[in-house]
């Protein structure tokens, strides 16, 4: 996965001001600036890129809507993890709801490497603490007394 570098606050805020005056423009910079970073986060979390795509577009229309009401957003990342894993977790709870018949099964049309399974094998049996520790250092670059500071623990916990 990819690292992204920090999230500048003053400029996260100025697109969503821009998105809340109806800016196009402002809108498709932030697409552009966010949403691999919150596809690959929602991918860490649900393990399919269908669902993972999903989240991208619902966290987006729910970004929009934040927008509009001119909410302004201290911790940017934080902010976006949060949003991204509520959004992860009510799609999970969802799938499990659903009961399909076994010829009903989707193919996703892509395969994963042998090594982003393993990841995803290993990653889906963490907690969820563990989950936002990996997703802080994969997807925002964190560094590891930066994630004991977000998450207040301590750096050998982290």
């Amino acid at each position: 996965m990819p690292e992204f570098p920090s999230i500048n606050v003053f400029e996260f805020n100025q697109l969503l001001q821009g998105i809340k005056a109806d800016s196009q423009q402002a809108f498709g910079e932030f697409y552009q600036k966010y949403a691999q970073r919150i596809a690959n986060m929602a991918y860490a979390y649900v393990g399919k890129i269908g669902l993972a795509e999903d989240v991208l577009d619902e966290t987006m229309l729910k970004i929009v809507k934040i927008a509009k009401k001119g909410k302004y957003i201290q911790k940017p990342e934080a902010w976006l993890v949060t949003l991204v894993k509520n959004y992860c977790l009510n799609i999970l709870k969802k799938a499990k709801k659903q009961v399909l018949c076994p010829d009903m099964h989707i193919q996703d049309n892509f395969e994963l490497a042998e090594s982003e399974m393993m990841f995803y094998e290993y990653f889906k049996d963490l907690d969820e603490k563990e989950k936002l520790v990996i997703v802080l250092k994969i997807s925002f670059g964190y560094t590891i007394k930066e994630i004991a500071n977000e998450l207040k623990m301590s750096e050998s916990s982290v």
